[in-house]
């Protein structure tokens, strides 16, 4: 089920970027926006599948949180995954009902070029709301593999990113039996920071463009390639994380929170 939830989100998200790439296409080249209406139907069309693909990389985000829960609790039952899911579902909502309350669409009398986008006191909301997400999300996913990846009964960043030189001499020191499924873990947890960073960052950099270089009133084309290389490279992150060995990592997720509830449980055993 957690592979299945995870390929047909990532399957949701191809569908949705074709869908915005052949939108648009048909909108700039097909039909030429020549008129308000074809202005209008620009704005919505990006406001519509922005919301839709954005919300779909959260849901994912998501989703990873119940995958290191899902051995030992359903759905129903996970609160930490239906309160993130909730966090989610608000605060996205909040912006984009923001966003769609106050479009820009108008046609340049002079030049009759169509310009649109959404108005500059909903960029920042929309900005920081994008951001805390994705770093609270990611941040929930690392607190939840702290026992999976403790040494010692200790916990740090430097265990993620050690060296697999260093590793494997601690390895053969200690003896670690759960060495090998550490290691896969730590990669992925890695991949997690690099997607998150990578995803912000260019976030950033977008809106910031849109904010102080287009104003939120930037020609179709200009507002329509900021939101389709968003997307985008949402799309290429997440499916970054979906490789191969990222998914062997889930597996070796599921296998140690078995572990360390058995774990847990035998130590709580009276003698």
């Amino acid at each position: 089920m957690k592979r299945n939830m995870t390929f047909t989100l990532v399957l949701l998200l191809y569908v949705l970027l074709m869908m915005f790439v052949t939108a648009l296409l048909v909108l700039h080249s097909g039909q030429g926006l020549y008129t308000y209406n074809l202005c209008l139907a620009t704005t919505w069309v990006c406001l519509v599948l922005y919301a839709l693909t954005k919300s779909v990389i959260y849901i994912f985000l998501v989703e990873r949180i119940h995958v290191v829960r899902a051995p030992y609790v359903t759905r129903r039952r996970d609160w930490v995954y239906i309160g993130s899911m909730l966090f989610m579902m608000t605060a996205s909502s909040g912006i984009v009902i923001n966003a769609w309350l106050h479009p820009y669409t108008a046609m340049d009398p002079t030049t009759g070029r169509c310009h649109t986008g959404i108005q500059r006191k909903v960029t920042v909301p929309f900005l920081i709301i994008d951001i805390v997400m994705d770093i609270v999300l990611t941040l929930v996913f690392f607190y939840l593999l702290q026992p999976v990846l403790k040494e010692n009964g200790n916990w740090s960043f430097s265990i993620i990113f050690s060296s697999s030189k260093t590793r494997a001499g601690m390895v053969e020191i200690e003896g670690s039996r759960d060495t090998a499924v550490q290691r896969s873990i730590r990669a992925l947890l890695q991949k997690s920071i690099i997607g998150a960073l990578g995803i912000t960052i260019v976030t950033l950099v977008l809106f910031i463009v849109q904010y102080f270089f287009v104003e939120g009133k930037g020609v179709a084309l200009v507002c329509s390639s900021i939101c389709l290389v968003d997307v985008f490279w949402g799309y290429v992150v997440i499916h970054w994380l979906t490789d191969g060995a990222s998914t062997e990592a889930e597996k070796d997720i599921s296998c140690s929170s078995r572990l360390t509830i058995s774990g847990q449980r035998v130590d709580h055993i009276p003698a």
